[in-house]
């Protein structure tokens, strides 16, 4: 087992460093093997995905070593032929890593006409590569016949998880709420389906409007908060190799300024392992203001490349979200006057800005969704 000793972020994490979610790990697992269906949901960059992959799934393998495992991702998908090729590639790297039986692949060749499914090895690592090898008249395979055969082998062969990351993208194709819908009803009864998204929102236009498709389908689990407690075993475990530590009330103090961001603050405390001048040292909140504004320093590249995409009222939205956060009223009079925006046009925009993830609504308000640009934003105001 590797040393904890990294403050890792840009990834998938993997197990050991994961910073508890013991409670949403179980909830998810058991959902997984008894056949059920969750949306699992919450902010960006909270753990949801890592989660997933490098738990439940793991888990779910161990129990059930033949089970096929689909994971799609959706993130960034704008079309039908998007959701087709992301679930056909998604399909073809789980038959790799399955290795399935030749009385399955025959039954994919009688199903699905259009393709020639083959298995390959590697020469130089050895691995197994599996294609659906495509009539080139053909242009995408669509999802809901890659979903039947994964229905297939859950009845026929074993069981079978699937794995929807990002799924709220549905909600910006036309028809394919109903597409999805139609599929999912077609679908064995206890076959596992497990759907992530950022964007509550969408998802909320998704599962809960009661004229939508797939209004009241599954179960709903919200991302767990990471307790400061539980970040402040978690952090000084890794700081012990730089002769550091960080007490509670430092530790609030970080929570509070990065909103309980679990990738937020692992970017800043591994940037505080980093400064020389801070080794050998308990952290204070002057330690972590110092440290988020080098940060925020470094990236400033970044955000000034991401906000140049946005027109010069956008941006004053977004500078004004990030100065009065958490916003209430963005089509209040006060707001608006602010901004010097007109109240027709404050909609489009914070739905622009919704859709995107770049701010997120909660029953508090709306805010930033990535605490790092919103420190950007105010330093810059």
């Amino acid at each position: 087992m590797p040393m904890l000793n990294r403050f890792l972020f840009d990834v998938v994490l993997p197990r050991n460093e994961i910073c508890n979610l013991k409670s949403d790990q179980q909830q998810l697992l058991k959902t997984a093997l008894d056949g059920g269906h969750l949306v699992y949901f919450g902010k960006r960059n909270m753990g949801k995905t890592s989660v997933v992959r490098s738990v439940v799934i793991e888990d779910f393998v161990k129990a059930e070593p033949k089970a096929l495992v689909l994971v799609v991702d959706f993130l960034g998908a704008s079309s039908m032929n998007d959701f087709n090729h992301r679930v056909r590639v998604a399909f073809e790297h789980s038959m790799s890593m399955l290795n399935p039986t030749g009385a399955f692949i025959s039954n994919l060749t009688k199903a699905i006409k259009s393709i020639r499914p083959s298995m390959t090895t590697d020469s130089i690592t050895g691995d197994l590569g599996f294609s659906l090898g495509i009539d080139h008249n053909v242009r995408e395979i669509p999802f809901q016949e890659i979903l039947k055969q994964c229905a297939v082998y859950h009845e026929k062969f074993s069981k079978c998880l699937l794995v929807f990351d990002e799924f709220q993208e549905i909600a910006l194709v036309k028809g394919a709420e109903a597409a999805f819908r139609s599929c999912f009803q077609e679908l064995p009864g206890d076959l596992p389906i497990i759907i992530l998204g950022s964007k509550k929102h969408l998802l909320s236009r998704i599962f809960a409007d009661p004229s939508s498709p797939l209004a009241n389908w599954g179960g709903f689990l919200e991302a767990s908060e990471i307790s400061a407690e539980e970040y402040l075993a978690y952090a000084n475990e890794r700081f012990q190799t730089s002769d550091q530590s960080i007490d509670l009330e430092t530790c609030h103090y970080l929570k509070l300024r990065l909103q309980s961001n679990p990738e937020c603050m692992n970017i800043v405390c591994f940037r505080l392992m980093r400064s020389e001048e801070l080794l050998n040292k308990v952290l204070d909140r002057a330690d972590v203001e110092r440290c988020i504004t080098k940060v925020v320093d470094e990236r400033a590249s970044v955000y000034m490349e991401f906000l140049s995409h946005f027109s010069e009222l956008e941006r004053k939205f977004l500078s004004e979200i990030a100065m009065r956060s958490p916003v209430l009223k963005p089509h209040g009079k006060e707001f608006l006057s602010a901004i010097k925006a007109s109240t027709g046009s404050s909609g489009p925009m914070l739905k622009k800005m919704l859709d995107q993830a770049v701010v997120y609504q909660d029953p508090n308000g709306i805010t930033l969704a990535d605490p790092l640009l919103k420190e950007y934003l105010v330093r810059h105001n």
